[in-house]
């Protein structure tokens, strides 16, 4: 049975419930992926791992493999060499003495959803992490190298507030960007659009010491005509064997091979964490930020459906 909820003036969102779960279209490991994908359903056959809507509120898991934690695999604070301006709220950071909890549940058209929001650091605060701003990471433990990834999520419209859910293998590649959102803060990205990529590597490491990454952008979608982002949205990103595909509202946004494992490329095809996060400036991407102005993302309806072996 199909139960429409209302999420905003545009249209509304499709809601399924458990009757038709993993009853939607067969995916198999080399086929070409749908144009519609009835999100809560899931492709037929695919287990479902997690099905997350905060009805217990926000439970930051001690779990080592299941559950929410606030922080990369990898503990970092921030993300180093994107010029963003924030600090994420993490134990390590919160040991230092940060009291700041940038996490909520809100109640929106009678659905529960979790909040990150960002704010301008004190001072005293500034001198602990040395960044303008604190914000907030969610990542949850359970890992999928095959399978579909979906959220909903209403996006802030300031600028500077540069926001994302995507895919990470423990410490980085490879990387799947469900949807990175960009609030128009400079004049190379625009407003209510939103960007999808996948990344790769080889294995190995480059002048840097850093993975040397091979990267292809999914064309993203620019939905100003469609629905804006600052309503409630449906986002999923399914990865095969085969392919890699994006979907919007149930509908394919865009799709790219998965490249094959060779010995000079290994494809996304590793174990990947969902995370998300409310990132500030960056460079091109946020842009300049409107301190006055810091506004919530929020999400729910988190769901992980894993591809047959």
């Amino acid at each position: 049975m199909r139960t429409t909820i209302n999420m905003g003036e545009i249209k509304a969102l499709t809601l399924v419930t458990d009757d038709l779960a993993g009853k939607g279209p067969t995916v198999g490991p080399a086929d070409q992926l749908p144009n519609y994908m009835p999100l809560e359903t899931g492709p037929r056959g695919w287990t479902k791992v997690y099905d997350e809507d905060f009805s217990n509120g926000l439970v930051l898991s001690s779990d080592s493999a299941a559950g929410w934690e606030p922080k990369f695999a990898h503990g970092a604070n921030w993300l180093n060499g994107d010029s963003e301006k924030q600090c994420y709220v993490t134990p390590a950071i919160k040991e230092k003495g940060i009291t700041y909890n940038p996490f909520s549940i809100e109640t929106i058209c009678g659905r529960n959803f979790c909040g990150i929001t960002p704010r301008k650091a004190t001072a005293s605060e500034k001198a602990i992490t040395s960044k303008d701003y604190l914000s907030g990471v969610l990542r949850r433990r359970e890992t999928c190298t095959f399978g579909m990834w979906e959220a909903t999520v209403i996006f802030p419209c300031f600028n500077g507030e540069f926001s994302a859910a995507w895919l990470m293998n423990n410490p980085w590649l490879p990387e799947v960007d469900i949807v990175e959102h960009l609030t128009g803060g400079t004049a190379k990205h625009g407003s209510n659009k939103y960007f999808i990529n996948a990344h790769w590597g080889d294995g190995t490491l480059q002048a840097n010491g850093k993975p040397r990454q091979y990267s292809k952008n999914a064309s993203g979608g620019d939905v100003s005509a469609d629905r804006p982002l600052y309503l409630a949205n449906r986002f999923a990103a399914i990865v095969t064997p085969g392919f890699i595909g994006y979907y919007f509202n149930e509908r394919l946004i865009s799709s790219l091979v998965n490249p094959p494992a060779t010995a000079l490329v290994e494809g996304v095809r590793a174990p990947m964490h969902f995370v998300i996060n409310m990132a500030l400036g960056g460079g091109d991407w946020g842009g300049s930020i409107d301190d006055s102005r810091l506004a919530p993302l929020y999400f729910t309806d988190v769901k992980l459906w894993k591809m047959p072996t």
